[in-house]
């Protein structure tokens, strides 16, 4: 058994928040717990979280949570939740009362773990708020001061996607530049989310079948069974066209049209004697690897937005062009050369997404929402065997708008087991 699972624990997450004493601002790990309950939510009577923040969560983090539930292929009618601070926090006795929304994303993490029986991966905390009916994890104040959190056990951070906020850098310069450093220099992995849907991937541990055996007693069978059914409902035709495309988009068609074309031009690619410190010079670098890559491309400027677009999508878990740089820095992984060799790698899955599109637009109309549907009800159930169970029993309706991912995900597998039969 894993550490993840010998310590993590299905409806708990912990936020950092700051406390104020004297005048100082402190951080501290926030414990939240979260049951499914009957009710839409409740709290136990020790949390410490304030009117505005219990309201605030009743009114915008409870229906979030639903949604990303129900999307997930899981039913819930409410929550029992629970913040408590660690009882080095309690100064002197007196009662404390947590104000603000720092802890918004971990009360949503909280819920989704409990609705889902799905735990929450140890040695995380996270930090973000929610507002409005959206499900945008907003940048807080006081990062510089949230990421010196003593706290041995956490070794990773989940915080707003604060350096993409052109807001926050030009009205507040001094902190933008001590968050900055304070990414830089702490020895935990911090990694920047844009919304709910984001961190729940990026802090999710897959639940063990004793979790979801737990989940099914407590919703009935009808929400984990039902699904399970129908895979056995499924026609011959949809069965049929399922093979088809798969067939259509092959493992070695992709990397005859798509990995090896752009890896022999990688190959040739020079890369400069100067190692780029800046963003505007790593940059000028991707740029040079995107040309290269794609002649003809277009003009410098859409070379320069797709250059970051792509350190942006290669580098998401590690702050984009923070991370690209600091690893470039101190040569990790290879330094420049294996910061480069990411974007590579993310230029080809998304080549390869591009050709698989392509295959489905052929063989099943766009526009057509029950043929996609029907198309993504025969992967499931040709091919049940090769997915994780989150995806063996996610509605058909929520996979059915990006088919490619599950081809993509289908051929990748199978191309796995091949290849370890052939050692």
């Amino acid at each position: 058994m894993c550490d993840e699972e010998k310590t993590a624990a299905i409806g708990e997450a912990r936020a950092i928040v700051l406390l104020n004493e004297q005048g100082a601002r402190f951080p501290v790990a926030l414990r939240v717990r979260a049951t499914p309950a009957s009710k839409p939510c409740e709290f136990e009577r020790s949390s410490v979280l304030s009117r505005d923040v219990r309201s605030h969560c009743r009114k915008v983090l409870v229906p979030l949570a639903k949604r990303m539930v129900a999307e997930l292929g899981g039913s819930v009618k409410g929550w029992r939740l629970l913040a408590a601070l660690p009882p080095a926090a309690q100064l002197h006795g007196e009662a404390i009362v947590v104000e603000g929304n720092s802890a918004d994303l971990a009360l949503c993490l909280a819920m989704v773990s409990a609705g889902l029986g799905e735990p929450l991966a140890a040695g995380l905390a996270v930090t973000g708020q929610i507002s409005g009916g959206g499900d945008e994890v907003g940048l807080v104040r006081g990062l510089e001061h949230k990421l010196q959190l003593a706290d041995p056990e956490i070794t990773r951070v989940l915080v707003p996607a604060w350096a993409d906020d052109a807001v926050f850098a030009k009205l507040y310069p001094d902190e933008y530049a001590a968050v900055r450093t304070a990414v830089k220099t702490t020895r935990r992995r911090v990694i920047a989310v844009r919304d709910a849907r984001e961190a729940w991937q990026c802090a999710r541990v897959p639940a063990s079948p004793r979790a979801r055996e737990e989940l099914s007693e407590f919703h009935g069978p009808s929400t984990i069974q039902a699904k399970v059914i129908a895979r056995h409902n499924v026609t011959e035709a949809e069965r049929t066209m399922a093979r088809e495309v798969v067939g259509q988009c092959s493992e070695s068609l992709l990397v005859g049209t798509v990995d090896r074309p752009v890896e022999e031009r990688w190959a040739m690619f020079r890369v400069g004697v100067v190692t780029p410190e800046t963003a505007a010079e790593l940059l000028k670098v991707v740029e040079q690897l995107v040309g290269h890559l794609e002649p003809g491309y277009g003009s410098p400027m859409t070379a320069s937005i797709e250059a970051a677009r792509l350190i942006k999508e290669a580098f998401v878990e590690e702050g984009a062009m923070t991370g690209a740089l600091r690893r470039i820095r101190d040569g990790t992984e290879g330094g420049l050369r294996g910061v480069l060799n990411r974007i590579v790698a993310r230029i080809i899955t998304e080549r390869r997404e591009e050709v698989v599109r392509g295959v489905l637009t052929k063989m099943v109309d766009p526009a057509d929402g029950d043929a996609r549907l029907r198309l993504v009800r025969g992967l499931l159930a040709e091919y049940e065997t090769l997915f994780p169970p989150e995806v063996e029993l996610a509605p058909p309706e929520m996979l059915a708008n990006d088919p490619a991912r599950l081809v993509l995900a289908i051929n990748s597998a199978s191309n796995r087991i091949q290849r370890a039969f052939r050692q």
